[in-house]
């Protein structure tokens, strides 16, 4: 039992120290952020939004679509957003329903737009934006766009519990 013991808190310990760096440097990313210091914000976030931290991704994303620290790009926004979307980041979902919507960044395609939107609003984000796309749309798509969600959040799931699948 104390060998047991002893392994489990030897790998939170091990956890702890290799999660704690990657969160300072998000969270120091994060308060050059607040402070308009947009140049830190991208030199903390950069490194952890190549290896695939969404946070970091997210607001990439957002510094390129606001044209702070960076110049505007649209498009590179989208790149950004696209990769924490995909790893369920409502924030970023958001963004892609809007890409979608507007035609700007994405192809406009109000039913990728509403799946999208469908997905951000399970985490808090854009339900007026799916509601506004939706009253747009007929039956049939309203009804195609929250399948293609229910579907995107099953694999998803299924992904998550097998990741070597």
């Amino acid at each position: 039992m104390y060998k047991y013991l002893t392994r489990i808190i030897g790998l939170a310990a091990l956890v702890v120290s290799i999660s704690t760096p990657v969160l300072a440097d998000y969270l120091d990313g994060r308060s050059a952020y607040l402070r308009k210091d947009y140049e830190t914000a991208i030199t903390e976030w950069r490194p952890l939004a190549t290896e695939g931290d969404m946070r970091a991704q997210g607001m990439l994303g957002w510094l390129y679509k606001k044209g702070y620290g960076v110049p505007e790009d649209i498009n590179e926004a989208v790149k950004w957003f696209k990769l924490a979307a995909e790893q369920g980041h409502g924030f970023s979902q958001n963004e892609i329903g809007q890409a979608y919507y507007t035609g700007k960044g994405a192809p406009q395609d109000l039913i990728r737009a509403a799946m999208w939107f469908n997905l951000s609003k399970l985490r808090g984000f854009g339900l007026a934006n799916r509601n506004s796309v939706e009253k747009k749309l007929d039956q049939a798509s309203v009804q195609r766009a929250r399948r293609m969600a229910e579907d995107w959040t099953a694999r998803h799931a299924k992904q998550s519990a097998n990741p070597d699948e």
